[in-house]
């Protein structure tokens, strides 16, 4: 079973999507600071923060995200699953 954690509103800094809670791909994980979370409107990867608000990914975190083959998949499920259609960042290029 996959729990929704409530957090605090906030917005896909990618594209303004407004969201309030979170939920693991994988299990039943909840979100600490660090984690990756992935915009289920426009498919572009967050940070969570200590209040559990999202930021953009730092460009060494996004280098680090990109070869994670398990945030590819998540990516790629997500997109199937909502219609998504993930960028791919190239390396150096701007956000």
């Amino acid at each position: 079973m996959i729990d929704e954690t409530f957090i605090p509103p906030h917005r896909c800094p990618r594209c303004n999507y407004r969201m309030d809670c979170t939920t693991d791909a994988y299990g039943e994980a909840k979100p600490k600071e660090g984690d990756v979370s992935i915009c289920l409107m426009c498919g572009g990867l967050m940070v969570f923060n200590a209040d559990l608000t999202v930021r953009k990914p730092t460009k060494e975190e996004n280098l680090r995200f990109q070869s994670d083959p398990s945030i590819m998949r998540a990516q790629i499920m997500a997109a199937h699953i909502t219609g998504a259609k993930p960028r791919q960042k190239k390396s150096g290029q701007p956000d």
